[in-house]
């Protein structure tokens, strides 16, 4: 629907991959910023000033805004091997819901980018 939005940080590497899986239409390679206007807008939270510099890590991010440690080690695991690991699911599990707090933390409308 296009009435959500998709939280993300650098999502690059997710949306080649959604591609690959068929999630999404080739065209969303590369971008995005929906200028196609087919999908819902992707929030690269990694473009908040958050005052870490232009592409500060979500470790840094969470530490900085949250005050919490984020265990990133499973980050280069396998993630084409199936069945994901009960590790790899509570990872990516934590990751999303750090994504929805950190979201939280900025309106959309009101957020100021980095350049």
């Amino acid at each position: 629907s296009l009435r959500h939005r998709v939280l993300s940080f650098s999502p690059r590497e997710d949306i080649r991959r959604l591609v690959i899986s068929g999630v999404l239409p080739e065209a969303s390679v590369g971008t995005h910023d929906n200028s196609a206007g087919t999908l819902a807008p992707w929030i690269d939270l990694q473009r908040r000033a958050w005052g870490l510099g232009s592409q500060p890590s979500l470790q840094s991010v969470v530490a900085q805004a949250l005050g919490r440690h984020l265990e990133k080690r499973l980050q280069t695991s396998d993630w084409n091997q199936r069945p994901l690991s009960q590790e790899q699911m509570e990872y990516a599990s934590l990751d999303a819901s750090v994504l929805v707090t950190l979201g939280r933390e900025w309106s959309p409308d009101s957020a100021k980018l980095m350049p």
